[in-house]
């Protein structure tokens, strides 16, 4: 019996260490039905009184040249203090308060009809409305939780209004937990709308690429220091199949308005903080440009 409770242990202790284990499943390619409603914990990140929303010059003016770059750098560590946000949504439900669903609808807003909401990966202008009702749309978790090690879940990372997206359940479905990369062969449609090409990877349509990268970046630097991900955080090669597809669809496909709009709106939302990389793109190849001939290459090192 001693020998078994050993074990036990020690089977325990391994699976610990192989990534975050936070208990929530994987989301990205199940489908739900009906409004969530299952009660979350406190999603506050921050502590103190909620910081004042300041201009965008204002908000980097600690970040200078001088800072070290990598992964490691100075930069990046200046980042992820800089960005980390004040509170997240409640993941779950629809109703009132601050929550996921009604968040996205507003971040992702069609700015030439506020009945509507742009979908992620066919950037459609549809009718805004709840979630997983009616098989209609998902909360598209850009950077899969199934990716993650263990980690996003529906708390912190997994509730965070800049690494989440709405886009169709099915396109959500299809997509599953592939990582991103580059895929031979035609774009797959769903509505007559080109979404992605499928694989060994999943290759967004040109005009979505660079939100990925960005988005993908953003939740890598954001809550790379959050002491829930202590020891286990995954690297971005869990989510894009190099740093160099990342970086090189990053630059073709430059930020957007919607970008910005997106910032601008979860700036002045409980959540307080901003995508770096939408505001200064440069920022990328400060962090990663270093990392192969390749990536010093694309951004000219």
């Amino acid at each position: 019996m001693k020998a078994y409770k050993k074990l036990l242990i020690i089977l325990s202790t391994a699976f610990l260490l192989t990534g975050c284990n936070n208990a929530d499943s994987d989301k990205d390619s199940k489908k739900t039905s009906g409004s969530e409603t299952t009660s979350q914990t406190s999603n506050t990140t921050g502590s103190g009184s909620m910081p004042p929303v300041v201009p965008v010059s204002e908000y980097y003016k600690s970040i200078t040249d001088s800072l070290s770059g990598g992964p490691d750098g100075d930069l990046r560590k200046r980042l992820t203090s800089i960005i980390k946000p004040y509170q997240v949504p409640t993941y779950s439900g629809d109703g009132g308060g601050y929550r996921l669903t009604n968040e996205l609808q507003n971040a992702d807003e069609d700015p030439n009809n506020s009945s509507n909401m742009i979908f992620f990966y066919t950037q459609e202008s549809k009718t805004k409305g709840k979630s997983n009702g009616a098989a209609y749309w998902n909360r598209e978790h850009v950077w899969p939780q199934a990716n993650s090690s263990g980690c996003w879940g529906q708390t912190n990372a997994g509730a965070d209004m800049l690494h989440i997206r709405p886009t169709y359940e099915d396109t959500n479905l299809a997509r599953g937990n592939l990582k991103y990369g580059k895929v031979s062969g035609s774009y797959q449609t769903y509505n007559g709308y080109q979404y992605g090409k499928i694989g060994t990877y999943f290759e967004p349509t040109d005009q979505v690429k660079g939100d990925a990268a960005r988005i993908c970046m953003y939740v890598w630097v954001a809550w790379h220091d959050h002491s829930e991900y202590s020891g286990k955080f995954p690297a971005l090669t869990n989510v894009f199949e190099s740093i160099a597809t990342m970086l090189e669809w990053h630059l073709q496909d430059t930020p957007s308005q919607q970008e910005l709009n997106r910032n601008n709106y979860v700036q002045n939302s409980n959540q307080r903080n901003r995508n770096p990389f939408v505001d200064h793109p440069e920022y990328a190849c400060r962090i990663w440009g270093n990392t192969n001939s390749t990536t010093k290459s694309l951004c000219g090192m």
